[in-house]
């Protein structure tokens, strides 16, 4: 009577764990079709591009404002050590 009901329920876990996989796998070969998938991954990229275009145009304008700062600075240094004011 035991081994009727361990094999009744190898058997039953065994079809059921059979089931799902079969399942989790066609689930995640739709979710992997070349036409989802370039969908997916293009989406990110754009957000990605503009994030990075935006940080490095921030960086461009910083470094600029310095750079005309700095310029300044080293003209009027230039000019009181000249004796021009």
């Amino acid at each position: 009577m035991r081994r009727a009901a361990w094999l009744a329920t190898g058997v039953v876990l065994g079809a059921g764990g059979g089931f799902w996989a079969k399942r989790k796998i066609e689930s995640i070969g739709k979710r992997l079709q070349p036409s989802k998938l370039a969908g997916t991954v293009t989406s990110g990229v754009e957000e990605r591009v503009r994030s990075l275009a935006a940080t490095v145009s921030d960086a461009v304008d910083s470094g600029r404002a310095d750079a005309r700062r700095r310029e300044a600075e080293l003209r009027e240094e230039m000019r009181t050590r000249a004796g021009v004011r």
